[in-house]
């Protein structure tokens, strides 16, 4: 057996489409476990991650958003009830 002298290349630029997508990228690591659900997948001869699943599941944002909605406080003021002599 010969040992493997050559190091892994550097990574290569990443394409224009990875990178116009970032911003939704961001947006998922920033809500992660609030639905959304993402998997990286490292190649074992680079060390690059190229390979990612971004999972959305609808069912749990709705549920995340009652439950958030139903924590605010209610903007509906109580009606105020005069007292009258009538």
């Amino acid at each position: 057996m010969v040992p493997i002298t050559d190091k892994p290349k550097k990574s290569e630029p990443k394409p224009g489409l990875v990178v116009a997508l970032e911003p939704f990228f961001q947006m998922c690591l920033e809500n992660q476990g609030k639905g959304i659900e993402i998997n990286e997948y490292k190649n074992p001869l680079t060390g690059e991650v190229d390979l990612t699943s971004i999972h959305l599941d609808l069912r749990v944002m709705r549920a995340a958003e009652q439950i958030s909605s139903e924590a605010q406080p209610s903007s509906v003021e109580p009606l105020s009830v005069s007292q009258s002599g009538v």
